[in-house]
């Protein structure tokens, strides 16, 4: 199974080899293995019509959810896993819109 998310913000655009950035479009694989190191997208469920995606590098060994960005205009504190959120795939490719 394969899905593609469109991303908005700025916390993951110091990823490399290619940054990942706003208006950048991601296509996601699953199953996604929790014992490695990843860029994957996770969903938080706040209520039944509203969730928040996100795309952040998972850090297997601390259970983390991170930001890679060189965007200081705002904060991007690491996120424990935890039961609010679901990992939905792993980010196999980026799709950057044409200039």
């Amino acid at each position: 199974e394969y899905g593609w998310a469109k991303v908005k913000g700025q916390s993951m655009n110091a990823h490399q080899p290619i940054p990942i950035e706003e208006g950048d479009y991601v296509l996601f694989g699953k199953p996604w293995h929790e014992n490695q190191d990843a860029i994957v997208i996770a969903c938080r469920f706040f209520v039944e019509t509203e969730n928040e995606y996100l795309t952040k590098k998972f850090v297997a060994k601390d259970c983390l959810l991170v930001s890679v960005t060189n965007d200081t205009s705002q904060e991007y504190p690491p996120i424990r896993l935890n039961d609010e959120y679901t990992i939905l795939g792993t980010v196999i490719a980026v799709a950057k819109p044409k200039k």
